[in-house]
């Protein structure tokens, strides 16, 4: 028998004898490609739906990613400034509250996909090389080109190698 058929076996062994291991919880993605260009907002539209959505026995919400992004991203996966949760193409940050406020009050729990990974430039420096503004009042949490594969030839990075 193959390792993964094994290994595979276990898992299922597992699970059965600890059942623990296992949730029947139930996991709502609350967002698609194009609910970012919802007229009025997604978080007020998915907040006209949070009883259904609890009714049917949806335990966890998955929100879309809430800051700022690129025009090229909308969808939230080209952030620009992280904490800056007033300019989402999904609403701003006190819909995004009382969304999550409505979820809390019929027992569902939110979720955030927060995209940390990726991240587009929102000014260049002296040099041209670009600049990741934080979304704080302060350059606390900018990145410059330090986080920036170094590998990059795009970009002029000059943080560690691309890994792949």
């Amino acid at each position: 028998m193959d390792k993964s058929l094994t290994s595979l076996c276990f898992l299922f062994l597992c699970i059965s004898l600890f059942p623990s291991f296992s949730s029947p919880a139930i996991l709502f993605q609350g967002f698609n490609w194009a609910s970012s260009e919802k007229a009025g907002g997604w978080y007020n539209f998915l907040k006209t739906l949070v009883a259904d959505i609890a009714d049917a026995g949806v335990e966890y919400v998955w929100l879309p990613p809430p800051s700022n992004s690129h025009d090229d991203g909308p969808q939230g996966y080209l952030p620009k400034r992280l904490y800056d949760l007033d300019t989402s193409k999904y609403g701003n940050k006190e819909e995004l509250k009382s969304l999550i406020a409505a979820f809390r009050e019929r027992g569902v729990k939110s979720i955030a996909d927060i995209v940390i990974n990726h991240r587009t430039a929102e000014r260049l420096d002296n040099r041209g090389l670009s600049i990741f503004e934080g979304g704080t009042p302060n350059t606390r949490l900018d990145w410059d080109v330090s986080y920036i594969c170094s590998t990059d030839v795009r970009f002029n990075g000059t943080g560690n190698p691309d890994t792949g």
